[in-house]
C-alpha cells in the first residue's frame, strides 16, 4: 500500500497531466491559462513540473473554470490510475476527432 506522501505525489501528478493536457487542447500557453484563469503562471509552471506538493482549492477551481471544463474533470477517476484517465480521455478525444473529420 502507498504511503501518504507517495498517493499525495500519485494525486498531483495526475492532477499536473490533465491541467496540461486540458491547457493544451484549449491551445493556450501557461501564461494564457493564467490570464484566463486568474492562477500565477509561476503556479501552473511548477504544477506542470510537478514542483508543488499541494494545490488550493481555490486554485484548482480556477483552473477548472480557465480551462471551462468541471473541477471533477481534473480529479482522478474512481478505481483508475491518472495514466488510465489520461488514456480514456486520449481515446474519448480520438472518436471525437474521427467524427468531426468525417
Amino acid at each position: 500500500m502507498p504511503s501518504i506522501g507517495e498517493r499525495n505525489d500519485e494525486l498531483m501528478d495526475g492532477l499536473a497531466q490533465r491541467v496540461k493536457e486540458h491547457r493544451k487542447l484549449r491551445n493556450l500557453t501557461q501564461h494564457g491559462l493564467a490570464e484566463v484563469s486568474g492562477v500565477s503562471r509561476e503556479v501552473i509552471c511548477n504544477l506542470e513540473l510537478g514542483r508543488l506538493q499541494s494545490i488550493s482549492l481555490d486554485n484548482a477551481i480556477k483552473l477548472s473554470d480557465g480551462l471551462r471544463i468541471p473541477l471533477s474533470a481534473l480529479a482522478p477517476q474512481a478505481g483508475h490510475s491518472a495514466d488510465e484517465a489520461l488514456a480514456d480521455a486520449r481515446q474519448k478525444l480520438a472518436a471525437i476527432q474521427r467524427v468531426l473529420s468525417a
